[in-house]
């Protein structure tokens, strides 16, 4: 239902430098911010798009979710930027912007978690049409990875340093809500030096 990508900053998709022992990508950057987290949605069993609430839409604007918690659910285990618990304070003066941990990662339904899910969820725009997606093909055109690829999450516009991942191995985790199907987690290891 899903895949999990990076991709450079200036919208082309990156392949993992290894692979852990249980076969979780490995994704590497000289620095915390300076790339995009890409995910791209298929349909789920049953049938239905990913949905985008708790995302930025087209217009810039959040997406409202009826539920406490984005459709669009990631997490990382080690706290982005100063970790702050504030959710959405992506730009607000004296508010610096950062994400909590979730450490591991789990995705049962309690305050702190949901909050901590809607936190990240809404540093991501959502794209809905191949050539509004964040990633180019090889011809330079902007298009999905996936050609099966439904919807198109990207970090928005490029993960800023106020929410930077620290230096080390942080593990991030996705899954995506059709409706009330709930896709399986992807992870991948984003890797700082």
């Amino acid at each position: 239902m899903l895949e999990l990508f990076l991709s450079t900053a200036d919208n082309h998709p990156r392949q993992p430098i290894s692979f852990t022992h249980d076969g979780t990508p490995i994704f590497d950057f000289s620095n915390g911010f300076a790339f995009l987290i890409v995910v791209e949605g298929r349909a789920g069993t049953n049938s239905g798009s990913p949905g985008i609430c708790g995302t930025v839409d087209s217009e810039g604007g959040l997406v409202a979710c009826s539920g406490p918690r984005s459709d669009f659910e990631i997490q990382v285990n080690r706290p982005l930027g100063n970790g702050s618990p504030e959710v959405c304070d992506i730009g607000i003066p004296g508010l610096p912007g950062g994400v909590p941990a979730i450490n591991p990662p789990d995705f049962s339904s309690t305050a702190v978690i949901d909050a901590t899910i809607n936190d990240l969820a809404c540093h991501f725009d959502s794209h809905r049409s191949r050539g509004d997606a964040c990633t180019l093909d090889e011809r330079e055109n902007f298009d999905f990875v996936n050609p099966l690829t439904l919807i198109q999450y990207c970090s928005a516009p490029v993960l800023g340093s106020d929410a930077s991942f620290p230096p080390g191995d942080t593990l991030l985790t996705v899954r995506l809500r059709a409706g009330a199907v709930v896709g399986e987690p992807r992870s991948i290891i984003v890797r700082v030096p």
